[in-house]
């Protein structure tokens, strides 16, 4: 057949053969943020901590208010950019900080929730990539590969991911027990998806 004009002709990429692209999630709840249930201070929020040192989703358990509350992270990359197939799919996150956490952090590849709303806590867990975060992995970039859910998503345009606390029965025993990972509004420290196509 008739090599399509992509394709690189050598392994590995030739002259015109493919290419590589940065993408970053979308603008506001369209991109990245997380929720939080049970209730946080009485209802669910959603997007990130707007603070001074650094602006982030949040995974784990916490007692804000006095009341439990658990953080799953979201994460959301618009695929139309993208002007051929997908070959490769690395997802990037700097994981900046931890409150006492004794259990892991599992990357899952779900449902597109296209805007993050209380109901995107409920999207379709796809494939569980496995655990991406522990209590003893030092900050910093943390680079997953995820080929196969992001070309699975490219005809639907976009790919989208959750960040999930590995033990979310857990009771905090009055302790708050998190991770915290940039957010797009935190500019070059924000996540990533980087696509060779």
């Amino acid at each position: 057949g008739v090599r399509p004009k992509w394709c690189p002709v050598t392994p590995g990429g030739g002259s015109g053969g493919g290419g590589s692209l940065i993408l970053k999630p979308g603008p506001g709840l369209s991109g990245d943020g997380f929720l939080a249930l049970l209730s946080l201070c009485g209802e669910k929020v959603h997007d990130s901590y707007q603070q001074a040192n650094y602006k982030a989703i949040h995974v784990g358990r916490d007692l804000p208010c006095g009341s439990k509350a658990t953080y799953r992270a979201f994460l959301r990359f618009g695929l139309s950019a993208v002007p051929a197939p997908v070959k490769k799919a690395t997802l990037k996150i700097y994981y900046a900080q931890k409150k006492d956490p004794t259990a892991g952090v599992s990357l899952l590849a779900i449902s597109d929730f296209q805007q993050l709303v209380s109901a995107s806590w409920d999207a379709a867990v796809l494939i569980d990539l496995g655990t991406v975060i522990t209590p003893g992995t030092a900050p910093g970039w943390i680079a997953t590969d995820v080929s196969g859910p992001v070309q699975a998503a490219q005809a639907s345009g976009a790919a989208a991911f959750e960040l999930r606390y590995q033990d979310e029965g857990q009771d905090p025993a009055g302790k708050s027990r998190w991770y915290g990972v940039v957010a797009t509004e935190n500019g070059s420290l924000g996540p990533e998806l980087a696509v060779e196509y």
